[in-house]
């Protein structure tokens, strides 16, 4: 069985178009309820452009918003030690698996992609997949760039990068 990560990749397939390429995941709400299924563009106060994807995903409810990437360069040297890193065989894996052709993901220095970084969490630190949850995106994260998790408290998980900045927020329901 896929993880919900790869799930969610699966649903959010309809949804790869050539406008979204310059965009990331900023977060990510599964709660219970139907919502209405659609893209939907949105211009905040401080002038960014946001897409609004709404569907439905295991049942519930699903909402993902998508920023534009604002730099494609790693911010902080690798440190050696951090625990855990995405590799190019893991990233290949998983744009094969989930179809995703976000050139973001393509290039001489990938971002790795986040729902890849929630499938992680899923496999190999909670060990099932995730049901009501909301995720946030804080920065991105670059192949073979060090992590680590910390369990902040019984429901909330953090991913951040050897130098301490934080990569994301996991919230169970």
């Amino acid at each position: 069985m896929d993880s919900a990560a790869i799930q969610l990749a699966k649903v959010l397939e309809k949804y790869r178009l050539p406008e979204l390429w310059g965009y990331a995941i900023a977060s990510i709400e599964v709660s219970m309820g139907q919502v209405k299924e659609g893209l939907q563009w949105r211009t905040f106060p401080n002038r960014i452009n946001a897409a609004i994807i709404t569907d439905s995903f295991d049942g519930k409810g699903m909402k993902v918003v998508l920023l534009p990437i604002p730099s494609l360069k790693p911010s902080v040297v690798h440190a050696p030690s951090a625990d855990f890193s995405i590799t190019q065989a893991e990233l290949n894996d998983y744009l094969s698996l989930t179809g995703d052709d976000n050139p973001v993901h393509r290039t001489e220095c990938p971002v790795i992609p986040g729902l890849l970084l929630l499938s992680f969490l899923e496999k190999k630190i909670l060990g099932s997949p995730l049901s009501a949850f909301s995720v946030r995106f804080h920065e991105a994260l670059f192949q073979d760039e060090r992590f680590n998790v910390e369990k902040s408290n019984e429901r909330e998980w953090l991913l951040k990068k050897s130098s301490d900045y934080l990569i994301l927020t996991l919230k169970l329901k």
